[in-house]
């Protein structure tokens, strides 16, 4: 694979350098160091227009609030690095088990004293009630829990 260097953004500092590289009609910025681009300026800056491209690609674990308004749509790749939110597939060697979402069967004792507010019990857990759980893909959310 051959690439051609189509803007070079040397700002005198080697750390702070740029360039515009084309690949089979793909152009992809690439930075001497780690940086954010989450500014239609950052893009500019280098001779792109983020608007005027059937499809930009931007390494971030979010979309910028300048930048999510021309996302059309907007998608997330999970990858791993730094700040990694795929949260289910992260270790988890040291902590208590069972815990959601790094175990997915395990029975829940509820364990409270909580009382519900106007007697209105439908559909709560009591203490000592065991739900089993068998979750695949799903979330878990909080399950409201009353006293006997």
């Amino acid at each position: 694979m051959s690439a051609k260097v189509l803007r070079l953004d040397d700002s005198g500092a080697a750390a702070d350098r740029q360039v515009v590289v084309g690949v089979g009609g793909i152009e992809i910025v690439l930075a001497a160091r780690r940086r954010p681009y989450h500014n239609i300026e950052d893009f500019r800056r280098l001779g792109l227009d983020p608007k005027a491209v059937r499809l930009l690609v931007v390494k971030s674990g979010y979309l910028s609030p300048e930048l999510a308004p021309i996302a059309n749509p907007n998608l997330m790749a999970l990858t791993d690095g730094v700040v990694n939110q795929d949260i289910a597939n992260l270790a988890s060697h040291r902590r208590a088990k069972p815990v959601f979402p790094f175990d997915r069967d395990f029975r829940l004792c509820a364990r409270s004293n909580i009382i519900g507010a106007g007697g209105n019990d439908a559909g709560l857990i009591r203490p000592g009630t065991c739900i089993f759980t068998r979750m695949s893909g799903q979330l878990l959310t909080s399950f409201p829990v009353l006293s006997s």
